[in-house]
C-alpha cells in the first residue's frame, strides 16, 4: 500500500486511521526482558462498498509511510513506553487530490 492510498482511505469516512502502537519499550536490553519491545502500524478502516457490515477492518502498513504523510495528518499519542502509541487521523481541511498529487511528484 502507497503512502497516496493511504490517505485515500483515510479520506472515505471520518473514523478511519492509523494506529501505531508499542508495548514494553523500556524492556530493550533490560535485565529480566531484554529484548521483548514489539511495535507496529495498523490502517483501520470501513469497507466504503459493503455498508450493511459496518465494522472496521484493519490492515498492517510500513511505518515510513507516516513519514512521508505526517504533514497531513493529526497526531493523538495515548498510553506509556510501557503500553502505547499514537493515533492518526486526516486533519480536516486536507485537499486530498492536492496531496496525493504533491506526493506522487515527490516520489
Amino acid at each position: 500500500m502507497t503512502p497516496q492510498s493511504i490517505l485515500r482511505v483515510l479520506s472515505q469516512h471520518p473514523d478511519n486511521n492509523i494506529t501505531e502502537f508499542h508495548r514494553a519499550l523500556n524492556s530493550v536490553g533490560g535485565k529480566l526482558l531484554g529484548g521483548g519491545a514489539t511495535g507496529g502500524v495498523t490502517l483501520n478502516y470501513h469497507e466504503p462498498y459493503y455498508t450493511w457490515r459496518n465494522f472496521l477492518e484493519s490492515t498492517h502498513i510500513k511505518y515510513n509511510h507516516i513519514g512521508r504523510i505526517r504533514a497531513y495528518l493529526d497526531a493523538e499519542p495515548w498510553g506509556n513506553v510501557n503500553l502505547g502509541g499514537t493515533i492518526y487521523r486526516l486533519k480536516p481541511d486536507v485537499d486530498i487530490d492536492a496531496a496525493i498529487s504533491a506526493l506522487s511528484m515527490a516520489a
